[in-house]
């Protein structure tokens, strides 16, 4: 699901993901394109996400980091 995510937004350097507490914590240097016009695309995938039947995500976010991590 990531993969796609990353792919459709068209970004092409390192995400780091890692899931605690339910919580979905996404770390990467351009967050803009992952999250999209208004909001759109984190909206969709979030979703998507919650509607997978083998998890507990209860919530995506987006950390920015500072360049190269």
């Amino acid at each position: 699901m990531l993969q796609e995510w990353k792919k459709e937004a068209g970004v092409t350097h390192l995400m780091l993901y890692k899931v605690r507490n339910g919580i979905l914590t996404i770390y990467t240097d351009r967050p803009g394109p992952l999250i999209g016009c208004r909001g759109e695309r984190i909206y969709r995938y979030q979703d998507k996400i919650k509607a997978l039947p083998f998890n507990r995500i209860t919530e995506v976010k987006l950390e920015e980091t500072d360049g190269i991590f």
